[in-house]
């Protein structure tokens, strides 16, 4: 589909364990009736370990992959257009409070006639989003990237203005509007 492939980066406060990758497929999962039938979801049994403060990649992790996840509508659909899900914190970073964001896209058969997403549909993902907030419990977090001024004259490395954070996710908020996701493929 025009746009793909996607991806949907989740962070954790400790390398996830395997029940950490179910609840990650779970949630794609309880969505699979709202999801194109060309579309596959895959939760990657490895990923990198990120220094909060600078970004650095300072390790990885493995774990068994679960199962993939199949849409399974085989209605139309706009190809950059859907839903998301907000992961709220406590933190709040530069005067703006730090909240994580999943984009689902592309949904089929999720709209109202005004462009509002269906009351069953957030029920549905906020549902789903709740399960998997609980499964990973203080383990999901969201990270604040650390912003760095340009690169000094005559080289070497850019200077960290703010260091970056990050802060367990206290919970989740569906918003009922559809978004677009764009990206430099389109």
């Amino acid at each position: 589909m025009p746009g793909a492939p996607g991806v949907s980066t989740f962070y954790t406060g400790a390398a996830p364990l395997a029940a950490d990758l179910t609840a990650i497929r779970t949630f794609f999962n309880a969505l699979a009736a709202g999801l194109p039938n060309t579309l596959t979801i895959t939760v990657q049994g490895l990923g990198d370990i990120v220094d909060d403060s600078n970004g650095a990649l300072v390790g990885s992790w493995t774990q068994t992959a679960p199962a993939t996840v199949l849409g399974t509508s085989a209605s139309g659909y706009a190809s950059p257009v859907g839903s998301l899900v907000h992961w709220l914190t406590g933190a709040v970073v530069d005067g703006r409070r730090l909240r994580g964001t999943t984009y689902i896209v592309p949904t089929v058969n999720n709209y109202d006639a005004n462009g509002t997403l269906l009351g069953a549909w957030v029920t549905t993902l906020t549902t789903a989003a709740n399960a998997m907030f609980v499964s990973l419990g203080s383990n999901l977090v969201i990270w604040h990237r650390p912003k760095f001024g340009p690169k000094p004259v005559g080289g070497g490395p850019r200077p960290i203005i703010r260091t970056g954070s990050s802060s367990g996710a206290t919970g989740v908020f569906v918003p009922d509007k559809s978004v677009v996701l764009r990206s430099r493929r389109d």
